[in-house]
């Protein structure tokens, strides 16, 4: 089972390159497939559907070399559930489950931006934050942004990509001690660190892609008080 709060999870949003001014994602950059257009619009409600992506499978596209690390030593499933489906909008928590995309109980349930979805089969979030915690600490993501391609009856969610900052800032003194040289880190991995909003060049650029297929196990909102 993998947990945010182990130490394990850190490097995924530790180990990446830095960045201002980060490009959101947008349905423009879904692409269904050769000779195809997006698909047809999902006619069936996406409310209370939950929705996994094997870590194990999952493309790190920045930095690339975290991605044989993580590989190494995440295990377990990313878990997307869908609390609403407003027709035009969609509202989405995360959190962690084991391999067969059972819930972890003992991890918290994190909220995400809405998502549009008027663009339907398309779904976005073009910018918004959220945080998470990683060690047992908060940690904030910012212009958080996520493209999906839904299949028409709901049970798939294909070309989903993933790009947000990371201030790991709110990593010092936990998983990782004081002083760490973090841009060093970074360029270990073929990154480099840019500043923040703030001027600070502490800000890791992290971006996923992966495909998600509908699991039934059940799922607690109010899960993370083990």
């Amino acid at each position: 089972m993998v947990r945010l709060s182990s130490l394990s999870i850190a490097p995924l949003f530790l180990l990446a390159a830095c960045g201002l001014g980060l490009e959101p994602l947008t349905p423009d950059e879904l692409d269904a497939g050769p000779d195809s257009d997006l698909g047809d619009p999902v006619t069936v409600s996406l409310t209370g559907r939950t929705y996994a992506a094997d870590i194990a499978g999952i493309t790190v596209l920045e930095p690339e070399g975290l991605g044989p690390l993580m590989q190494e030593t995440v295990k377990g499933t990313l878990l997307f559930h869908v609390t609403a489906d407003r027709g035009d909008q969609v509202d989405l928590v995360l959190t962690l489950g084991d391999d067969q995309g059972r819930q972890d109980p003992c991890t918290k349930v994190y909220a995400l931006p809405s998502a549009d979805w008027t663009g339907n089969p398309a779904l976005a979030i073009e910018d918004g934050t959220t945080r998470i915690d990683i060690a047992e600490r908060p940690v904030d993501l910012s212009s958080l942004s996520m493209v999906a391609l839904v299949r028409d009856d709901g049970q798939e969610w294909t070309n989903t990509h993933i790009r947000t900052l990371v201030d790991t800032r709110d990593l010092q003194g936990g998983s990782l001690p004081e002083g760490t040289d973090v841009c060093g880190l970074v360029a270990e991995l073929g990154g480099e660190c840019m500043v923040c909003d703030d001027g600070e060049p502490v800000c890791a650029v992290l971006e996923l892609a992966m495909d998600m297929v509908e699991v039934d196990t059940g799922f607690d909102l109010d899960a993370g008080h083990c």
